[in-house]
């Protein structure tokens, strides 16, 4: 592109192509979601590159083997850039070649100094290549699921004690409980994770939503102790348990969700029993996450005969979102207000999530 250096003659004087600031052209450039138009800008002069690498640079998540390493390879040799980076994703076992990355992710994320959401789903010994000590960001979100039991967490829960400004965590481990300390991640609000994470980090803390992912299995921490954990189940606003097969995590804790407002099941059709499920006394939001089963319709209703039953069990509660439909992006319900009908139209999952 040639720009005839980006300048242009005013009043007989040469000043940049664009006489607006950057705190006018920075919403401008908000609007645009095409990478390429904002790399094609960034080229133009020095005032969009600068405007226009804030955006390129501040979220990274695509899991695409080349443009992980391309990505990780440039912010390595530029610590102004790798300074702009706030979320960021990787699969460790979707990259090749294996050893050139981890080396990269190493050297990486340490230069990574304003990062505040970051997602690491690892696969066995690579967890060591992450350089939890010589990172020195304070997280607002921390995703962090190892794919084998003999991983060391040491230096995981070590570094995790730092993070005094996490509010939202997802933990899925499977070792044993405890090892972290009772001051660690003083703010953290919510939590998801399964029984393991749950008896390590909800004890102590005031956490107000909790995604209890059953699906993990119990492990060595079997059977369920509820009497550690009553009092912080006492102060939660939103649950969402996610156990495909059954409700007994859900029928252990029931009687200790006296301010639960929000409350997600996950199931198959078949699992949940509606009129006689009991529910929280200060409930106001019921959602029903059903999931296909192979071999059988991927619609599901929960009979009409039984809204009724829940709105007249339960005086506080508003609404009620079932399961209608999925497609391969995004799950629709129906929600119902009241005993009568069900609003017209489907709700996407984004929606119905609002509130937790």
């Amino acid at each position: 592109m040639y720009t005839y250096d980006m300048e242009v003659e005013v009043h007989g004087h040469h000043a940049p192509a664009s006489l607006l600031p950057p705190e006018l052209i920075r919403p401008i450039l908000q609007y645009i979601e095409d990478w390429q138009t904002l790399l094609s800008l960034s080229l133009s002069c020095a005032l969009l590159r600068s405007e226009a690498e804030v955006i390129l640079y501040r979220s990274f998540t695509e899991q695409n083997e080349t443009r992980q390493i391309q990505f990780l390879a440039t912010i390595v040799g530029n610590p102004r850039l790798a300074a702009l980076v706030q979320i960021y994703a990787v699969r460790t076992n979707a990259i090749y070649p294996k050893k050139v990355f981890l080396g990269l992710i190493g050297d990486a994320l340490p230069v990574m100094v304003n990062l505040k959401d970051l997602a690491l789903f690892i696969k066995g010994q690579d967890a060591g290549a992450i350089p939890f000590q010589e990172c020195t960001f304070q997280l607002d979100t921390m995703c962090w699921v190892e794919r084998d039991k003999h991983v060391d967490e040491y230096p995981f829960i070590n570094w995790l004690e730092t993070q005094h400004s996490l509010r939202e965590l997802k933990w899925l481990r499977r070792l044993r409980r405890g090892l972290l300390s009772p001051l660690a991640c003083p703010n953290l609000k919510i939590l998801r994770g399964n029984q393991s994470a749950i008896y390590g980090l909800l004890p102590g803390r005031n956490i107000t939503r909790l995604h209890w992912m059953s699906i993990m299995g119990r492990g060595p921490d079997s059977p369920l102790e509820i009497k550690e954990i009553s009092s912080e189940l006492n102060q939660l606003r939103s649950l969402s348990i996610q156990n495909y097969f059954e409700l007994a995590d859900y029928k252990l804790v029931i009687n200790n969700l006296r301010s639960l407002e929000f409350l997600e099941l996950f199931g198959y059709p078949d699992t949940i029993t509606t009129p006689f499920l009991p529910l929280p006394p200060n409930l106001k939001v019921l959602v029903f996450s059903f999931r296909p089963i192979q071999g059988y319709r991927t619609t599901y209703l929960v009979s009409v005969r039984d809204i009724p039953i829940l709105f007249a069990r339960c005086q506080h509660l508003q609404r009620v979102d079932i399961a209608f439909k999925r497609t391969a992006e995004v799950d629709y319900y129906q929600r119902w207000t009241d005993y009568s009908a069900p609003e017209q139209g489907s709700i996407p999952f984004k929606e119905v999530a609002c509130g937790r």
